[in-house]
């Protein structure tokens, strides 16, 4: 949601959840229920209201260089 890719079916089955009470239940007393009601409707208001466009994403970042090359016999 954050870098705008948010897709259709993925934001509709997380509103679906939080329509449904979400995690609700799991909270035992009335103070932190409350909360996280709130919590869950302001996820769910950022869920439908405009998504930003998308922002560039960096690529994946090269794998350290272990130091050894194929063909070079290493002694533990």
């Amino acid at each position: 949601m954050q870098t705008g890719r948010l897709q259709p079916q993925v934001r509709d089955r997380a509103l679906a959840l939080i329509d449904a009470g979400g995690d609700l239940d799991l909270w035992d007393d009335e103070v932190s229920r409350a909360a996280r009601r709130r919590v869950l409707d302001r996820l769910a208001e950022r869920l439908r209201g405009p998504q930003p466009a998308p922002k560039r994403l960096r690529g994946p970042r090269p794998a350290p260089d272990p130091g050894v090359r194929e063909g070079d016999v290493v002694q533990i």
